[in-house]
């Protein structure tokens, strides 16, 4: 009998109908439903979903947290596939998304992170033109295997998930496989944008996203080993610095992040903290940017709110 190959975990964190679409695609595999298996993972109750679980064997599971990462570890700790995919709970699997996953780490006893190309949509699943992508750049589009996944480091990360389970896979001694295959749709909330904000609260979104960031990836970088995966992460973790302290200025919070000259030239030396060198002449803007006055600083975001 064949034995469960993959586990997809979904996480969601308050009843929506995103979700059931989400669960619904998984299912909805050509991978016979026999190598792979559907975890939920809920901090409420949801009876439409316990329906679902009852007539395809989907395992709910509950766990009284919003915050991601108790939902993954104890996911994992029960999962039964050798490779984990993650779904967003607002995200969808093409059809074909798990056979073509089946089939590269089945036959690549080596591959230890794949991460495919996403289609983006709107609330109504309709493509919306963003063409975004990054090794490390949604959950939804990357698998791994799970017998690189450190528990106790996954419990340490608040944020950037996406980008810890590729840091982690830099330090395996596995192969990471890019695919430009399409296999997954991103939902892009043009609602909850940080864009339509304005003015000082778009700048207090911002800095209080980006402080949850830095918070995960310095935590990161105290049990990264392999030297791509640290040069990514700090190069990540001054980027955010050099944005914070821009913010810190602009709302005039008295609070700055200490950066020296070495740190600067690292920073300039690496081509992209997501490893994508067409970012890299943005870093030559920002750092421009980054030594003009206050008030030429706000004309700047100002204008940014506008196109």
């Amino acid at each position: 009998m064949p034995s469960i190959f993959i586990t997809v975990i979904i996480p969601s964190y308050r009843p929506n109908d995103f979700v059931y679409r989400a669960i619904k695609s998984a299912l909805n595999q050509t991978l016979s439903a026999e190598f792979y298996e559907v975890i939920v993972v809920l901090n409420y109750t949801d009876e439409k979903i316990s329906s679902m679980a009852r007539e395809n064997k989907i395992k709910v599971l509950y766990v009284d947290q919003i915050s991601l990462s108790p939902k993954y570890i104890e996911a994992i700790k029960i999962s039964m596939g050798n490779v984990i995919c993650f779904l967003d709970y607002d995200d969808l699997f093409y059809p074909e998304k798990l056979e073509y996953i089946y089939n590269e780490f089945k036959n690549n006893k080596n591959l230890v992170y794949l991460h495919n190309r996403c289609t983006f949509i709107d609330d109504n699943d309709k493509p919306v033109n963003e063409g975004y992508n990054s090794p490390d750049f949604n959950l939804s589009s990357i698998s791994i295997k799970k017998d690189i996944i450190n528990i106790d480091y996954l419990s340490r990360v608040t944020a950037l998930y996406d980008t810890f389970f590729y840091y982690i896979s830099l330090d395996s001694a596995g192969e990471i496989k890019l695919t430009r295959k399409f296999l997954t749709y991103y939902r892009f909330h043009e609602s909850t944008s940080n864009t339509l904000s304005e003015g000082i609260e778009r700048w207090k979104n911002k800095m209080a996203i980006y402080m949850k960031y830095l918070n995960s990836l310095e935590s990161m970088y105290s049990f990264l080993k392999s030297k791509k995966s640290r040069v990514l992460a700090r190069d990540y973790i001054i980027s955010l610095k050099i944005e914070l302290n821009m913010l810190h200025d602009l709302l005039n919070s008295g609070k700055r992040y200490e950066l020296n000259y070495d740190d600067i030239l690292f920073w300039l030396a690496v081509p992209s903290y997501k490893a994508n060198k067409l970012h890299y002449p943005f870093k030559f803007i920002k750092i421009i940017q980054y030594g003009m006055p206050v008030k030429y600083n706000k004309r700047i975001e100002n204008y940014l709110l506008k196109i």
